[in-house]
């Protein structure tokens, strides 16, 4: 519902009405997605958005304006015009080398250790401020590990 309240903001906007009168308002609201650099995927969501609200209100075919030409070409040209832009780059995080993961595990897997111990142990490897509230340089006493 919500890819709908964009459209009908935008008919408000652009025809002050809430549901298009004519598919060429649809095919304009399908135009202005592509001079306005949507995701590639937002046209053809705006579109089945519509088809569904034209079924679930039990439109007769010849009122239903998903099917029109217009609307048809608008779909088929926002999708040509959209293929020729880049993707987003993924962002990716960051890897741990192998040898601070397995400092880790070193520390973690101490049985000799307390699992507090271990813990703030596993942090300090990492070069990170220990979880608990004492600062680095103040390290908290935890007693005689066995």
């Amino acid at each position: 519902m919500k890819t709908w309240m964009r459209v009908r903001q935008w008919l408000r906007l652009a025809y002050n009405v809430a549901w298009p009168a004519t598919a060429e308002h649809f095919a304009n609201y399908l135009e202005a997605m592509v001079s306005d650099s949507c995701a590639r995927t937002a046209p053809v969501s705006a579109y089945k958005t519509f088809m569904f609200l034209e079924f679930a209100g039990e439109l007769t075919e010849e009122n239903q304006l998903h099917r029109s030409p217009a609307v048809q070409n608008a779909l088929e040209e926002t999708k040509l015009a959209l293929e020729g832009t880049k993707l987003k780059e993924k962002k990716q995080a960051h890897v741990l080398p192998v040898a601070v993961v397995a400092a880790m595990e070193t520390a973690v897997m101490d049985a000799g250790v307390r699992q507090g111990v271990r813990l703030v142990q596993a942090h300090q490897n990492l070069g990170r401020p220990s979880i608990s509230r004492h600062s680095r340089s103040a390290k908290p006493h935890f007693g005689v590990a066995t």
